[in-house]
């Protein structure tokens, strides 16, 4: 008799620097092993190894190929984002990453509501649809912004913007053939909004998947809408925007030559007002990369008596719908694995959700929880204001109270995490 329930699940976390991709592999007795890729994108690659030029997607690509055998059985884009979905692009000469990805002919590929080709229905639903666009197309143009600009906040406040301005941004080729894998699959195409009931059973003999989000607004109005903060649900609360953008710095004119100085007793009304338009541009863009955020996949795998969380970058406004419903709160206590949100930020993994969860503990807890991060330190956020990425009171929980798996400082392609079903 065929076994049809897998008995081990083996997650390899790839080291892609500052994204997130990770293929999760069902082994299943007598096989054969079943593969989803959960993510797939970079935007800051780690130091490539010594005389090595082949960009980070495609030697990841590479990597997937070899390690699923030729064929994967699901994919996942959490949501929109660049460093989630860059390796997704493919190249005019039929050997990008995206090409190798398409090329494994996945049986079926999940994507957030937000991501559907199709016009929606619902009112509240198409303008958000909307929203979204026209968020990636400002995106693009506070990138540009950024570039070769002499800012008072510094060299620090531009590399944030063009940072933001980057991830934010279409990501035309990727999201083209994320659609075109969708509509080739054998299972076909779903996007999903929170609460929707998706069968995984035919590519994954034995799997259960629950959608816990995003919501649309018309399920939860709060999730159009970024909260600054949340009282007790953040790992540190923000500074204020002019702790980071208020450093002094100087702008040259454009026409130098047809210019007169400012007398010294208006020097400030024309730094400050240089401050104000790049303290707008920040507040913009981190809502853009909120609102993005927000529209992340929030998945529950459940094998084997055991759940696996992946909420991709899902942030508060995401989270609440999920906390907010007792079942779903209740179905959370027990994971077993948990891929932690938005690699490692302060404001994705909720302090109720961190708190319910009953498996963490010390080192002598029988079936601990485990947990895995994609990050790289540096990038994203900093330490004097509470905002760097991956942030450090979070990490030390982790730490002290998980089975702790991260790509920071790895040198190998991929670390692994096993969990036993």
């Amino acid at each position: 008799m065929a076994v049809t329930a897998p008995s081990r699940a083996r997650l390899f976390a790839f080291n892609v620097g500052f994204g997130d991709c990770f293929l999760l592999r069902f082994e299943y007795p007598g096989g054969p092993d079943r593969h989803v890729l959960i993510d797939f994108g970079s935007t800051r690659a780690p130091p490539a190894p010594a005389g090595v030029k082949t960009p980070i997607e495609e030697r990841v690509a590479a990597e997937i190929e070899k390690l699923c055998g030729g064929r994967l059985d699901v994919v996942i884009a959490t949501h929109r984002h660049k460093d989630h979905i860059s390796g997704f692009a493919t190249k005019a000469n039929g050997k990008g990453a995206g090409d190798v990805i398409a090329g494994l002919k996945p049986r079926m590929v999940l994507q957030p509501w937000t991501e559907d080709p199709r016009a929606p229905t619902d009112a509240d639903a198409a303008a958000r649809r909307e929203e979204l666009e026209g968020m990636s197309a400002v995106a693009a143009s506070v990138e540009r912004y950024a570039i070769g600009r002499q800012l008072e906040g510094g060299k620090r406040l531009a590399g944030v913007l063009s940072f933001l301005g980057e991830d934010n941004i279409k990501n035309k080729s990727a999201v083209e053939n994320l659609i075109a894998m969708g509509n080739a699959a054998q299972f076909g195409a779903h996007y999903l909004k929170a609460g929707d009931r998706v069968s995984v059973a035919r590519a994954l003999p034995g799997v259960r998947l629950h959608v816990l989000g995003p919501p649309t607004p018309k399920q939860w109005k709060s999730v159009s809408n970024q909260a600054r903060d949340v009282d007790g649900q953040y790992w540190l609360r923000k500074a204020a925007t002019s702790n980071r953008v208020g450093a002094a710095g100087t702008t040259k004119p454009l026409f130098p030559g047809h210019v007169k100085p400012l007398p010294n007793s208006a020097n400030w009304i024309a730094q400050r007002a240089r401050q104000a338009e790049e303290e707008s541009v920040y507040a913009i863009v981190r809502t853009l990369d909120k609102a993005m955020n927000n529209t992340s996949l929030v998945l529950m795998f459940e094998v084997g008596g055991k759940k696996l969380l992946f909420p991709g970058d899902a942030q508060w406004e995401n989270w609440s719908y999920a906390l907010s419903q007792p079942d779903i709160a209740a179905s959370l206590k027990d994971v077993d694995l948990y891929k932690v949100g938005h690699h490692g930020s302060r404001n994705a993994t909720p302090i109720a959700l961190w708190d319910s969860f009953t498996a963490r503990g010390p080192k002598t807890k029988r079936g601990r929880m485990k947990s895995i991060m994609s990050t790289l330190e540096g990038v994203h956020g900093h330490g004097d204001d509470g905002t760097e990425v991956p942030r450090e009171s979070l990490t030390s929980a982790l730490k002290r109270h998980t089975d702790y798996h991260t790509t920071e400082g790895v040198n190998d392609p991929y670390v692994e995490c096993v969990l036993e079903l």
